[in-house]
């Protein structure tokens, strides 16, 4: 991939091994992991002082916030696309959060070329 097309993303994921893979794939993929996350608390405060181009959230976080929440507060300070990775449905975590059109979902387990086209599409939208 072209360095100028390279993009910050930030993983939060709480699961040391799904943060490894998705570390791993978007590394692969030519993308730069501008920080990574284990609590909806720290995600917020990386995604204000790192000012990543997209947000890989899991929706089940341990801590006093989920994702969906972290993802809320996070579109409010800063207008970023976020991909939920998730056990859980679309629908349920639509119930959770008023998702605008930036957010997207990609189930678990994750696959990576799945994980691919979609990171392609929401960057793509992103830059509009």
């Amino acid at each position: 991939m072209d360095d100028a097309l390279e993009k910050a993303i930030l993983i939060v994921e709480d699961e040391m091994v799904s943060c490894l893979f998705l570390t791993h794939c978007v590394s692969r993929m030519g993308h730069r992991v501008a920080g990574t996350a284990s609590t909806g608390e720290d995600a917020i405060e990386q995604a204000h002082s790192l000012r990543p181009d997209l947000v890989i959230m899991d929706v089940g976080l341990k801590g006093e916030m989920n994702g969906a929440q972290a993802a809320d507060a996070i579109y409010r300070g800063r207008r970023v696309p976020i991909l939920f990775v998730s056990a859980y449905t679309h629908e349920e975590i639509c119930r959770h959060t008023d998702l605008p059109e930036i957010f997207d979902y990609l189930p678990k387990p994750i696959d990576a070329r799945q994980l691919e086209c979609k990171l392609r599409v929401m960057l793509e939208r992103g830059e509009e």
